[in-house]
């Protein structure tokens, strides 16, 4: 994703000036996805992305993890306990209890 498209998305929002330490941890999970997205990954691995993040900037990382998949060809596995946020990202899904596999297919076959 080039850096003129990653300004323009509503994630972006991540303040320039102050510590880190003393970001919200939304604007810490912003500022960790934009370090993320910045390396142009091929394969993405992401850990409860969502979290801290306000509605709008969560639907925004939704859309950019469709987009990035679809036009850019980078792979991203996402961790969630939210099925319904799997469903509106995920082409495949595969649901995993105390290590064990316990289901695995298309969002739909899920369901």
């Amino acid at each position: 994703m080039d850096s003129t498209r990653l300004h323009r998305t509503t994630i972006i929002g991540v303040r320039r000036d102050g510590r880190v330490a003393d970001f919200s941890k939304g604007m810490r999970q912003k500022l960790a996805l934009v370090r993320a997205f910045l390396s142009r990954p091929k394969l993405l691995f992401l850990d409860e992305p969502t979290s801290g993040l306000d509605t709008p900037s969560a639907v925004a990382l939704r859309r950019q993890l469709v987009a990035l998949a679809r036009d850019e060809g980078v792979t991203v596995f996402l961790t969630t306990h939210n099925l319904l946020e799997a469903e509106k990202v995920c082409d495949r899904v595969a649901v995993i209890r105390r290590g064990s596999l316990l289901a695995e297919g298309s969002p739909d076959e899920i369901h």
